[in-house]
């Protein structure tokens, strides 16, 4: 999708708390064993991990540190606002993320298309995409009439958003493991590759953590571990960081300031 954006795209998106999904030029790939063993060690009841002998808490601030997006501000109306502009597209009963993508890639190219028509529908896929992923095989409980008005973005808690959305998931995976529902497969809804990038930071799974960017999914990590046991001994017996350590250019700088300004 990046490849097809115009820089009138380009800039319109950058106005808006999703500006840093323009900049992936790469898969966010997921290790999935990874996250199977960070269900099993969820400590929901403190919004934890359970890591050696400690708690280690889950934040928006992690969020925040994955996705760029800002903190604080309204609360994400997912229940109440389900139609709007892009909503009124699509039947949100039968529309599927490959809907979505073909509708996109038609308009994208069409000069007489609304730039803000097309940056909705772009945010709108991230949503679904990224932010917040499900496991249903339609588009459902998006919170697209919102995306009426791109300059109003910057006053929702996007990244609170994403961090209950993570939690509340958890919590259900965590239940469905101690009621011995799962067995070899796990499935788990939300932006995964917050909880990916936690884990990395935590044990400096990348061994070079002072090359990390700002947001860490510019500068993505493979993560290759595939055994489970291996992972979970890594959350039993390593040293954990409790730190962030982040590098940090003045333009990525400059931009997560105006992102304040504009709470």
């Amino acid at each position: 999708m990046n490849r097809l954006l115009t820089k009138d795209h380009f800039q319109r998106i950058c106005e808006t708390p999703f500006r840093w999904c323009v900049y992936l030029g790469e898969k966010v790939d997921i290790n999935r064993e990874l996250i199977k063993v960070m269900v099993c060690r969820w400590a929901g009841h403190d919004v934890s991990y359970r890591l050696s002998h400690q708690l280690v808490p889950f934040t928006v601030l992690d969020v925040f540190m994955t996705t760029g997006l800002g903190i604080g501000g309204l609360e994400v109306p997912f229940d109440e606002c389900i139609e709007g502009l892009v909503g009124e597209m699509f039947n949100r009963k039968s529309t599927s993320l490959n809907d979505l993508v073909e509708v996109f890639n038609a308009i994208v190219v069409d000069k007489n298309t609304d730039i803000d028509v097309v940056c909705r529908l772009y945010i709108f896929v991230c949503l679904v995409v990224f932010f917040f992923p499900r496991k249903s095989k339609v588009v459902a409980n998006m919170p697209s009439r919102v995306l009426d008005d791109l300059d109003s973005l910057c006053l929702y808690d996007w990244a609170t958003g994403v961090h209950k959305h993570l939690v509340d998931s958890l919590n259900k995976g965590m239940k469905k493991i101690m009621a011995g529902q799962i067995r070899s497969s796990l499935s788990l809804s939300g932006n995964l590759a917050v909880l990916q990038a936690w884990a990395v930071e935590r044990f400096s799974l990348d061994g070079n953590p002072i090359n990390r960017d700002f947001p860490r999914m510019l500068r993505w990590f493979r993560y290759k571990a595939r055994s489970f046991e291996i992972i979970d001994d890594i959350f039993r017996t390593a040293e954990v960081s409790t730190s962030f350590k982040f590098v940090i250019n003045i333009d990525d700088l400059n931009a997560a300031i105006n992102m304040f300004e504009c709470l």
